[in-house]
């Protein structure tokens, strides 16, 4: 719970700084489905094997006339039986966009995140004769992430304000993220769908 007010107040006190010294600051509010795999020695459990929810907030901050500083805020939850993982990620990207009124934006950098674990309360394995074996699961584990990010998004205008934003957010860890030694590196893909608001000087 701290590091979610941490994050959001984070962001919030960026905006009237952002505001006052940029051709003008772009805010956006998203929403779609995110897959996430992780890097093993020898070899790739692939990208889009889990499913689950992705939201967020970002801004991108104009500092050239097709140049923009892009960040935000980003939640998803995910599943692997027989733990959850929750993940909040904020990237900081230099992106370039192009084309006049429908425009394509490409960015990359890095990005930092906070992983939670969570392990169910028990799992179920299997000894001897096949008869069942209550498995106590651990408790909370809490893992701090980074990496490389990049993201691809177009923009659809609906007046000078307003514009549908979709497309796509790649984070490619580069920090283990476990001691074991089969799960290392979190990697996660999002598709998204959202609207963004043009703020003026």
């Amino acid at each position: 719970m701290k590091a979610r007010i941490f994050f959001t107040l984070l962001v919030l006190s960026f905006v009237p700084v952002f505001k006052g010294i940029s051709q003008s600051i772009e805010i956006e509010a998203i929403g779609g489905v995110a897959w996430s795999g992780k890097h093993r020695p020898g070899g790739d459990i692939p990208h889009f094997k889990y499913s689950h929810a992705y939201v967020g907030t970002g801004f991108n901050y104009q500092v050239l006339k097709h140049s923009f500083l892009t960040s935000g805020l980003y939640y998803d939850k995910a599943e692997y039986e027989p733990v959850s993982i929750t993940n909040w990620s904020m990237p900081f990207q230099w992106s370039q966009r192009y084309g006049k009124k429908v425009q394509l934006q490409l960015g990359l950098g890095m990005y930092v995140a906070r992983l939670g674990y969570q392990y169910h309360p028990y799992s179920y394995g299997y000894v001897g004769a096949g008869d069942p074996l209550v498995v106590t699961g651990e408790s909370h584990a809490t893992r701090f992430d980074f990496g490389v990010a990049g993201s691809a998004s177009v923009y659809v205008p609906l007046n000078k304000v307003l514009a549908i934003k979709a497309g796509i957010n790649q984070n490619w860890g580069l920090k283990n993220v476990s001691q074991d030694t089969t799960v290392r590196k979190q990697r996660t893909t999002a598709l998204f769908l959202g609207l963004s608001i043009k703020l003026k000087k």
